[in-house]
Order: structure tokens, then sequence, then C-alpha cells
């Protein structure tokens, strides 16, 4: 079977600022510890909406992909859907816990300064380390912190589409409303902001509001509207967006019902974004045009999984070099942590990812260009 193209080309940008965002709110809150924080902890208190807007971003595009293939091919292969996420996912993941729980904890025991990880590694073994997060905190490594997020998304990857084999496709819509208030209904119960905040069943509406974005993407009409919206809407959408990113306390955090919808209404938000840049006419820019940073956000997993690590190994190395604090060095480190942190994120994808997304092809039923592996072997890879 010859194999198809699936390729939503404004889509990778919006993966780096996601990334971006969430290393705003690690990198900001580590720099300015102990420092006046009025400037920098206020500024991206709340770029962990990153992981939020990922969700979204998941959701909306593995459903795309089984529904396009349901479509095309009559039924969706699981095992080849679970093979390609394993070749996608489980290489860096696994390079990060053992990082996380042998290799570094080995580096700081030579060192002098023992600091075994104090998560459990079975927990990450099993892609439950969201649940060991909520439990037991702090998993006592950097580079295991962000890894909660991957667990949630693998338990969506096993899920979802034995859940869309299941389902009458006439009957998603249905689904995916009743997932997205369902977790709803779980932030009404369970109100403490760590189950709110990386509890699978709080997270997959997320899932859901993006999953509604993919099935209104093959209806015509939807598509014909979006192309159709003015400049003034596109606007309006973004600046609700921001007003979510910058006031999401002031606006939600007065209530328990408005704290148990606020990830439905961002998550809203994230997907106009997403249904805005495929589609809209009269946009007020396209990602794609910044080729530097599309580029950046096909290597956004690995930018994601190593931020935390690089952060940690520049604020290290200033402090050992005995460098001070103040405004301009603060954002000199910034500068230098996210400068590290894409080079490792490179290397990583150049060296150790790229064959694994090689051999990802065989089992793939839709491919995508891929600018940098194009750099890399002329090839292309899938979505």
């Amino acid at each position: 079977m010859v194999q198809k193209k699936i390729f939503f080309p404004n889509l990778d940008g919006l993966r780096f600022f996601c990334f971006l965002s969430v290393f705003l709110f690690h990198t900001w809150s580590l720099v300015y510890t102990g420092t006046d924080t009025t400037t920098g902890m206020r500024l991206f208190e709340n770029g962990n909406l990153g992981v939020n807007f990922f969700f979204v971003l998941s959701g909306y595009l593995i459903t795309y992909l089984l529904i396009a293939e349901k479509n095309s091919n009559g039924t969706v292969n699981i095992p080849k859907f679970w093979m390609r996420r394993i070749l996608r996912i489980w290489p860096l993941y696994f390079l990060c816990v053992f990082l996380g729980f042998i290799a570094i904890p080995y580096v700081l025991q030579l060192a002098g300064k023992p600091q075994p990880p104090t998560a459990s590694a079975l927990s990450y073994i099993a892609f439950t380390s969201n649940f060991d997060y909520i439990k037991h905190g702090y998993p006592g490594s950097t580079i295991l912190e962000v890894l909660w997020s991957i667990s949630v998304e693998e338990q969506f990857y096993f899920f979802w589409p034995l859940l869309l084999s299941i389902v009458p496709q006439r009957y998603y819509i249905v689904l995916f409303a009743a997932i997205a208030l369902g977790s709803v209904v779980f932030r009404l119960i369970y109100t403490d902001p760590q189950m709110h905040n990386i509890h699978t069943l709080s997270c997959i509406g997320d899932m859901a509001i993006g999953a509604m974005g993919a099935l209104a993407s093959f209806s015509e009409k939807v598509i014909a509207f979006f192309r159709l919206i003015s400049k003034a809407t596109v606007l309006l959408i973004y600046i609700i967006l921001l007003g979510f990113f910058f006031f999401r306390a002031e606006i939600f955090y007065h209530s328990v019902f408005l704290r148990a919808i606020d990830r439905l209404l961002i998550a809203t938000a994230f997907l106009f974004v997403i249904l805005e840049q495929n589609y809209a006419s009269h946009s007020l820019f396209k990602f794609s045009r910044f080729r530097k940073i599309s580029q950046l956000g096909v290597i956004s997993y690995g930018l994601y999984c190593y931020h935390e690590l690089a952060i940690t190994i520049v604020l290290v190395t200033i402090s050992f070099l005995g460098i001070g604090a103040g405004i301009f060095l603060n954002t000199g480190k910034i500068v230098l942590a996210l400068g590290v942190t894409i080079i490792i994120a490179m290397i990583s994808y150049r060296i150790f990812e790229t064959p694994f997304l090689r051999l990802k092809n065989k089992y793939s039923f839709f491919l995508k260009k891929d600018t940098i592996l194009k750099k890399i072997s002329a090839k292309k890879i899938q979505v």
C-alpha cells in the first residue's frame, strides 16, 4: 500500500512555543529563587500551560490520524499504531529514566554529593509516574520531573485507539464530549491542585477537546468557517488565550466550579489556535513562515525532556564559577540554559532518535516531511 502524507505545517512552530512556555516556567522559578520574584515568578507562573497545549495537540493529531486511517482503510491497525508510538517515545523516555535513576545518581555519588531519586522506578517503567508524583511529590531528580506528562501521553496512546475502534464513528462527538465533561466532574470532586494538574482523568479532558477539533476537521463546513474568519476574530482568539495565560488565577481561582472548568476553557482556546493555524485564510501570521522555529518544533520532544537537566547544568556551573546574580545576569542564565537545551536536544535527535524514526516508517500509514531529518538523511518520517 502506498503511504499517504498528512502534514500540518504550522503545528511544529506551535510545539516549540509549548516547550518554551514550560521552559520559562521552570527557568524563572529556579533563577529567581531567593531573589525579588515580582518580575520573574509572576511573568511565567502559568507557563506550565504549555503541557496542557501539548495534550490538546496530541488529542488533535492522534485522533485525526486514527480517523483518517479508519476512513481510508476501514479499520485502524492498532499494533502498528502502538509500534509507531513506541519507536517515537520509548527510546528517549527510557534514556531519561536511565539518566535519572542510574547515571546521574552515580555521578553525584562519585562527586561526594549523593542524591538518590525518591520516586519509584517501577512507576516510571510502567508509565504511571504521574500517580507516583501525586502520592510522593518531586521525584528527586530534575530530568525525571517532567516525565509524568509522558506517562499520561502513553496511557492515552494505549487506550485511545482501542476506544475509537470499539465506538462507531457516528458517536465520536458524544464520546469526546462525555470524556471532556467527565474531566470537569473529576475536578469538581477532587479539588487538590495536584489532582487537577497531573491526574490522567483530569488531563484526558484536554485530549478530548483536541479530538473534537480533529473530528471537526473532517467537516467541510468547519474548514470553510475557519477559512472565512476575519483577522479581528483571529486576534480575539489570541487575546483570550493570552488572558488565560497571564491571568489564570485571577480568572478561575475564585471558586471550585471555575477551577474545575478552567482546563476545559483553556483547552478550547488552544484548539481554536490549532484550527486557525491549519485553516484560516486571514491569519495574523502562520508559524510555518518562521522556519527556524518550526525546525526547533520538530525536536520539541527532546527539548522538553532535557530542559530541566540543561537548566541545572547551567546553574550549577555558574554557581561553581562564582558568578553573581542581578536581572541581566539572570536573563543571561536563561538564554544560556535555552541554548544548552537546544544543543543537547539536537545532538540527541540526530544521533540517538533518528534511527528509531527511520524504523518507524515501516509501521506507518501516513507520512510527513520532516525538515531536520531531511537534512540528515534525505528521507521522510511519519507525523
